[in-house]
């Protein structure tokens, strides 16, 4: 004799009648059971999870059955009363033991009720809502689906709490398969048929289209709400699909599995962070990418949010909250009208899934809060990755997992270029040398190899060198655009502290650098200089500033474009053919801000001294390694560094007027030196150190 008898209650149960009666029995004879519980339906499988023995009873007996009964538990009895009535059966009190577990959800009946159960039950029949044996029917050809869509489908529907026919996982042995299935297609709420290439010359998948269009025709109506939210369902898990990542996927392999150490998906404790920083065009966004590929599957819902910097300006950061709560939960008539509104909705529908969510190209912590907000609004096992080029926002939202991505080593960068050039493995012989040239100016910078390897494909050689010979002098133009957003996004003053540094500071000490700009500009570049660090803008190295050749190259084409053909009108000079072209000719212009001028070779510039007249907002003039004819005929009132190595005067002009000079150098001038009307000795000493 069995101590416990565990009755699976499902849709069918009571459609048969040896079912019924076998139950019928259970309940006259069950004085033996130890375990007795009757809880509703919806509640079926949390109870199978908590409790060891039970007995699920469900006992609307429909039409095989003219009987009422209800289980009445109170919450911290021992015992359980079910009360029966059929003829003149009488009540039936049945002593079970109740196991530790919350007995809240149990639904408490009063069984005095129960003597006009059947008299309500008629009365009420027409309003009754019916009750169904599955939520949902598939007709399906096995051979062409069962194993692929179907099978899927099957296993979605099943994953989300929607009872599923299929006639592989339902139909049990011994019964006949076309009444059964003319059964479970009547007492189904939705059918669901699968057209495929063999369905229509299967009689058996006929049959079963003719009962369901009977079955539609009769019932009059869908249920217009649950087949929306199958289809979903359906989509949901359709959807997840790969993003693109790149097509020639170089180097990724181990940037994602470090990303995927930070991320620790493997734990569900817990909701993570992950940044991934590094300046443009370094491929941060195709990490991502491969990172979401490599993890989708292992949560819940998914969400990438794509170029939020750009969107954010074009649409607003509510529409792109309405986005983040339609991909993560499906929902689309919710309307956000603010930011603030939003965020308590937001944080309601999200709390409790194990979501995926990317926010690709971050700049500002108003998108973080709006879009992100904080830890506590995602479920336990959530993982959040955030590319930006601003690590400073990481820092400041709190993220302390990072990933600074770095650009391509040699042989990377070099098999990325051949497949972008030659769309192959290997290098043509002849092409090595001048391929070698390209790898060296992009410096392993992704964006750049791949740009330039695609503009150069199918070129001759002599064609490839002229494409470098105007990358040195002029960058190109795609490239340009993409790294110069961030750039676009520095305030004024971090601005010109970026060029500065670009146009003339690449490898000097920064404490040089420091000193001299603090000198020149009249206020401290601390500030400034440390933004450019976070947003990967320029790097420290050994205490001296580092910068990508590409970043260089848009910092100078930027002062470039102030004035393309005449030099005299730009900002900053550097180069030295320009430089000489503006003294020689006297082309300067109260444009020019800062002069450097390193002329290597041994040879004497000639000049009338003139043409520093009209620069009347010069700050900083260096002059180092370069011999001159002759000193200035005028310094401008305006210059505050004077560096000025071999000054080939014993005298500074004589109108000059020094009030706003912070720096005068004149290293290697020897001797005794007028200044205004004093008689100096020259100190030789030297502001920057060599590199």
């Amino acid at each position: 004799m069995a101590l416990s008898t565990v009755v699976v209650v499902s849709g069918g149960l009571y459609f048969s009648k040896c079912c019924v009666k076998y139950e019928f029995d259970l309940i006259i004879n069950g004085k033996h059971l130890k375990n007795f519980f009757h809880v509703r339906w919806s509640k079926m499988n949390a109870f199978g999870r908590n409790l060891d023995h039970i007995i699920l009873l469900n006992l609307r007996f429909k039409a095989n059955l003219d009987m009422i009964g209800e289980l009445n538990i109170k919450n911290g009895w021992n015992h359980a009363e079910i009360s029966l009535a059929k003829n003149d059966v009488k009540w039936k009190r049945l002593h079970v033991q109740e196991q530790k577990t919350n007995m809240e959800d149990i639904q408490i009946i009063n069984p005095d009720d129960a003597k006009e159960g059947k008299e309500k039950r008629h009365a009420s029949s027409s309003s009754t809502i019916e009750r169904w044996a599955y939520d949902v029917f598939l007709s399906f050809r096995g051979e062409d689906t069962r194993n692929g869509f179907t099978g899927n489908l099957y296993k979605a529907l099943c994953g989300k709490g929607i009872n599923t026919f299929i006639d592989d996982k339902n139909l049990g042995k011994g019964e006949e398969i076309t009444p059964a299935l003319m059964m479970a297609i009547q007492e189904s709420r939705i059918a669901i048929v699968i057209f495929s290439e063999n369905y229509a010359s299967s009689t058996f998948c006929l049959k079963e289209l003719t009962k369901i269009m009977e079955c539609i025709k009769h019932k009059g109506r869908y249920e217009y709400e649950l087949i929306g939210k199958i289809v979903q369902e359906v989509s949901k898990k359709i959807n997840h699909r790969p993003l693109h990542v790149a097509k020639y996927p170089i180097g990724l392999e181990s940037r994602v599995q470090k990303v995927n150490s930070l991320l620790e998906v493997e734990s569900n404790e817990g909701v993570r962070m992950v940044g991934i920083y590094g300046m443009g065009g370094l491929g941060k966004t195709t990490l991502a990418c491969a990172v979401y590929n490599c993890i989708a599957d292992q949560f819940d819902s998914l969400c990438f949010l794509g170029d939020i910097r750009e969107n954010s300006k074009k649409r607003g950061l509510v529409e792109l909250q309405d986005m983040l709560l339609f991909e993560l939960t499906g929902e689309k008539d919710i309307k956000l009208c603010s930011l603030n509104k939003a965020i308590p909705i937001i944080e309601s529908r999200l709390r409790g899934r194990k979501i995926l969510l990317i926010l690709d190209d971050i700049d500002s912590l108003e998108q973080l809060k709006a879009l992100a907000g904080g830890l506590e609004w995602f479920g336990s096992g959530s993982r959040v990755i955030i590319t930006t080029r601003d690590k400073h926002l990481l820092q400041v939202y709190g993220v302390e997992r990072v990933y600074e991505v770095e650009g391509l080593k040699h042989e990377e960068a070099l098999e990325l270029f051949v497949w972008n050039a030659f769309k192959s493995k290997e290098v043509e012989p002849s092409y090595f040398d001048i391929a070698k040239k390209v790898l060296l100016y992009s410096k392993g910078l992704p964006l750049a190899i791949e740009i330039i390897g695609s503009d150069l494909y199918g070129k001759t050689i002599l064609e490839w060198q002229s494409a470098i010979d105007t990358y040195e002098r002029i960058p190109h133009e795609n490239i340009q655009d993409i790294l110069r957003v961030s750039y676009d996004g520095l305030k004024e003053f971090e601005k010109e502290i970026f060029l500065d540094i670009t146009c003339f500071f690449k490898g000097y000490k920064l404490s040089d650098v420091m000193n001299i700009l603090h000198s020149g500009r009249g206020y401290a570049p601390d500030y400034a200089v440390q933004v450019l660090i976070d947003k990967s803008l320029i790097k420290m190295n050994e205490y001296r500033v580092r910068i990508h050749d590409m970043i260089e190259d848009m910092g100078r084409e930027i002062v470039r474009l102030e004035s393309p053909s005449k030099p005299g009108g730009r900002s900053r000079l550097w180069f030295t053919k320009d430089i000489l072209h503006v003294l020689k000719e006297n082309k300067g212009s109260d444009k020019t801000e800062i002069i450097v001028l390193n002329l290597l070779k041994d040879k004497e510039v000639q000049w009338d001294g003139n043409a520093l007249k009209n620069m009347e907002n010069l700050k900083i003039l260096v002059i180092e390694k370069t011999r001159f004819s002759r000193g200035p005929n005028h310094l401008p009132k305006s210059l505050r560094v004077l560096k000025w190595f071999d000054y080939p005067e014993s005298s500074l002009p004589a109108h000059y007027n020094p009030k706003k000079l912070v720096i005068l150098d004149l290293s290697d001038s020897t001797g005794l030196f007028t200044f205004g009307n004093q008689m100096i000795m020259v100190l030789i000493f030297c502001l920057f150190s060599e590199f």
